[in-house]
């Protein structure tokens, strides 16, 4: 069992219960295997108040947060920014990226922005057009929920 960076997109995508959730699962589903950056606590925490509310977002964050979390330090948002300049990528996707870097672990995401890039493990959305909109569904996914 090798560690891996999920991206926020997959987190989402797991918890929004999307067509492609399963690309995803068994990363969050088998204990120990996933680091989380703090930006992506962060970013699953605000989509989480937005779209399905307050209780889901605790719900949402007491799963995420049993990985182990990764903080951010002055080093890693210096070698995010030199990522993000040389990639042209937006500055939370740098964020993530560096962090797996750092860490020497793959990044596994469905952001097209990061496909291609070193050490990124790329799960396409079904009936992506290579556009970055993260889809919205009716109902989200209980955390444990089997798919």
């Amino acid at each position: 069992m090798s560690k891996v960076v999920l991206d926020t997109c997959g987190w989402l995508a797991y918890f929004a219960d999307e067509p492609h959730a399963d690309k995803f699962a068994p990363y969050i589903e088998e204990e120990g295997r996933i680091l989380v950056p703090a930006v992506v606590e962060y970013e699953v925490h605000r989509w989480a108040l937005r779209e399905v509310g307050e209780d889901k977002a605790d719900e949402y964050a007491a799963a995420i947060s049993r990985p182990e979390a990764v903080p951010l330090t002055a080093a890693l948002a210096r070698r995010a920014a030199e990522l993000g300049h040389v990639h042209k990528i937006a500055a939370c996707d740098a964020l993530v990226y560096a962090t797996a870097e750092a860490l020497g672990v793959a990044l596994v995401t469905a952001d097209p922005d990061l496909q291609g890039l070193p050490g990124v493990e790329f799960h396409e959305k079904p009936g992506a057009s290579g556009a970055t909109k993260k889809a919205k569904r009716g109902a989200a996914r209980s955390v444990g929920d089997p798919k």
